[in-house]
């Protein structure tokens, strides 16, 4: 299912636009909920975020909750953001495209 409804975001005429938005833009369409943006907020302040993790990480947090049928970001799609971009940062380069 979630499958399916990738292949129909990425098929829909506004299927770049998250990775193209401006800042204010992304800020309006991720319309964090009050305990997601608390664990965004966390993840900064404990110094697991520069200006630029807190965009990655709400892009992909709004591409998380769109999969997920779209709606508010909610805590749960920042929190499997967050631990995509850990992931991300821990793994040796090549190792999150299958390689080596």
């Amino acid at each position: 299912a979630q499958a399916a409804r990738a292949e129909e975001l990425a098929l829909s005429p506004d299927a770049a636009i998250n990775a193209r938005a401006s800042q204010a833009d992304l800020e309006k369409a991720a319309a964090l909920d009050p305990s997601a943006k608390a664990l965004l907020t966390k993840a900064a302040e404990a110094g697991g975020l520069t200006a630029r993790g807190w965009t990655r990480t709400l892009r992909l947090a709004r591409t998380i909750a769109d999969l997920d049928g779209g709606g508010p970001v909610l805590r749960r799609h920042v929190a499997e953001a967050l631990i995509y971009r850990r992931a991300g940062m821990e793994a040796p380069l090549g190792a999150m495209a299958g390689a080596g």
